[in-house]
Formats: structure tokens, sequence, C-alpha cells
């Protein structure tokens, strides 16, 4: 479920190419699921929590789609894109000017509070590191695409938040260049988080 139908279109199309025959999806929106309370044994969501304005509703209402002794599973990132060394004083200045305005870039560690507050049990937490974001000494050609793709998309909200567009592409070729530095280490983490719907609640 994705609240964006062109997103629910390509989910689709991938399972359709991958002959994925026994998933469905639809649009929708996190904070008004369209199914009857206890519908699923299994509610699971990853880089979600990250974007939403109101992250402790959202976990409230993938609970109550999860039936007696069902199970909430959320994944999201820890450090995201602010986590580095050594670290570039000027770029570390606007990285946690930018990024914090975008996303929350530490919104895994707060989901274990926000599965406690709607009711969950059984509460249990685990990290990884993230294998897109984690890295050791200069990004890969791939990894320098996907920063460049989701720069593209947020460089009209980066321009913003940094006062003009000139201001948003010099941030943005100050950050790759770092990225593309064979000394550093950018860090982030995976954090998985899980809770039961307690029996006859």
């Amino acid at each position: 479920m994705d609240v964006r139908p062109d997103y629910v279109a390509y989910a689709q199309e991938r399972a359709q190419c991958e002959g994925l025959g026994n998933l469905s999806f639809e649009p929708g929106d996190i904070f008004c699921l369209p199914f009857p309370d206890g519908s699923f044994d299994l509610v699971w969501s990853k880089y979600l929590l990250q974007r939403v304005e109101d992250p402790a509703a959202a976990m409230a209402e993938m609970r109550r789609v999860a039936a007696p002794d069902g199970r909430v599973v959320c994944c999201n990132f820890d450090g995201f894109a602010v986590t580095h060394w050594p670290e570039d004083p000027a770029l570390q200045t606007s990285a946690d000017r930018v990024f914090p305005a975008l996303v929350d870039p530490f919104i895994g560690r707060k989901m274990a509070s926000f599965m406690g507050q709607a009711g969950l049990a059984d509460i249990a937490v685990h990290f990884e590191a993230d294998r897109l974001f984690a890295v050791v000494g200069q990004i890969d050609p791939e990894r320098r695409r996907n920063w460049v793709d989701q720069f593209t998309a947020a460089r009209p909200y980066m321009a913003r938040i940094l006062g003009g567009e000139p201001q948003a592409d010099a941030f943005i070729e100050a950050f790759l260049a770092y990225q593309e530095r064979p000394d550093t280490a950018s860090y982030t983490a995976l954090d998985f988080a899980s809770g039961t719907v307690p029996k006859g609640a």
C-alpha cells in the first residue's frame, strides 16, 4: 500500500514481471487504512515513519489493523546522511540543517517508544548497517546515482531550506564530493522494531 497511485502501479508491474501472483497492491493513507480492526496477522512497513508528520499516529493505525497476537514490524533508518567521519565542519552544519527538514534522520531510535504508546507488547529492536547508506571510502557509481536521484527530487525543498537554488546546488556538490573521498565513512543504521498485539486487546 502506498499513498501515491504511481508507486502502486510500479509495484503491480514489478510483481507481474517477477511472477508474484499472491500479492495485491492498492493506494491508501497510513493514517486511515481501509481495513477493519484486527485484519492482519502481520503489518510491515519500511522507510515510512521517517517521512510522515505524525509517526506515533501512523504506528497506532498499524496496531489497529493488526489482529490479537498479531505483530507489527517497522524498519527505518537512524543517523541517515548526518553521521560521517571525519566530519567536514561546513558540510556537517549544512547537512544538519537540510536532512532533518526533509525527513527524521533519527526515527529508528524512536520506534520502540511509539510501539509502547500504541499498546503493543513484547517490543524488540535490532540493528544492522544500512546496505545503501553505510559506506566506508568512496561511494560506487550506483550509490552515487541513487544520491543524485534523491537530490534531484528534493532540490526544490532544499532551495527553500538553504535560501536559493545556488545554495542547494553548492550543498549537493559538496555532499557528493565528500562521498567520493576515499578517506571518509558514512554511517546509517537500519533499525527493526517489532511488537505484538496482546491477546484480548
